[in-house]
């Protein structure tokens, strides 16, 4: 096996955002062309607004995770992405994101890792190829000493 290992997501979810920041282009620039003084608030917000929702989607395109001997890695840094040591990192954990509230439309669990006070997260979209199960094995076989359950759930209830 090649170390690090690299996942990537659900690329759906990506090109959905992409499409919707063209929906949101094409009305922005739609009430521009249509030249009435009161949409200038179309026109100046909208565009903005879809090229920063569009770029989010394609920086969604290009997140890859990264597992290996090192430690983990989520890229790009500039949304969220992160680069962990195994030494560094205190505990980890298997989170059911439907008991908090938190799950989406494409992710149910996450690994949370654990560095000092702060928490860094990968969801089931984030590692859908080649996969959540495969992620968890990689993530124990490089620090598996170190899962527990989240702090304040019962035991054996994470995951």
């Amino acid at each position: 096996m090649d170390w690090p290992r690299v996942y990537r997501p659900r690329r759906d979810q990506g090109w959905l955002v992409v499409s919707i920041a063209a929906v949101v282009l094409i009305v922005g620039l739609g009430a521009g062309l249509r030249g009435h003084p009161g949409d200038a608030v179309g026109v100046c917000c909208f565009p903005p607004f879809a090229v920063a929702v569009a770029l989010l989607g394609v920086a969604h395109l290009r997140t890859r995770v990264e597992v290996g001997p090192d430690g983990v890695s989520r890229r790009p840094r500039l949304v969220g992405g992160f680069v962990l040591r195994w030494a560094a990192v205190e505990w980890w954990s298997v989170v059911d994101l439907r008991r908090e509230d938190d799950a989406d439309t494409f992710s149910d669990r996450a690994v949370r890792f654990a560095v000092g006070w702060r928490r860094f997260e990968v969801r089931e979209s984030e590692v859908y190829w080649p996969g959540f199960e495969p992620f968890l094995a990689d993530v124990r076989a490089w620090a598996g000493g170190r899962e527990r359950p989240e702090p304040g759930t019962a035991p054996g209830t994470a995951g």
